[in-house]
């Protein structure tokens, strides 16, 4: 599998990291089963923030096509107790599409957020944890 997914220890944050080559018939089913293991882990926090790095991979078209039907059907598994917020790294009018895709209501809703490094990406969901802490402590 070209995906690679980590749990950092710094908070509830997965990051997946895509990379050619990805057969997005397997892997994209692999990616979201393995988030739902990972999620499942999670002590300590009400909400976990996804972030998909697609600066090294080159989806096409039907890439996307395959990887949204994925979400959809992953969607089954959410939890109310546990939202996500949905962080994609990457360029270009594609990488646009999906991001905005995976915010409508046919494949979650999601909260997406769209960086062009993975680094800017980390930096919002540390800001935003931070800014979290004094609320659950009220």
């Amino acid at each position: 599998m070209a995906v690679i997914i980590n749990k950092l220890s710094d908070g509830p944050i997965l990051v997946a990291t895509c990379e050619e080559p990805v057969d997005w018939h397997q892997d994209a089913n692999k990616l979201l089963d393995e988030i739902v293991e990972l999620r499942d882990k999670i002590e300590g926090s009400y909400r976990y923030y996804v972030v998909i790095d697609l600066s090294a991979a080159k989806p096409g078209f039907g890439d996307t096509v395959i990887a949204l039907g994925a979400l959809r059907r992953a969607n089954e598994k959410r939890r109310k107790d546990m939202p996500a917020t949905v962080f994609v790294v990457g360029s270009g009018p594609l990488i646009q599409i999906v991001s905005q895709a995976i915010g409508q209501q046919q494949y979650g809703e999601y909260r997406v957020q769209m960086h062009t490094s993975l680094d800017k990406a980390l930096d919002t969901i540390r800001s935003e944890i931070a800014a979290e802490v004094p609320q659950a402590t009220k």
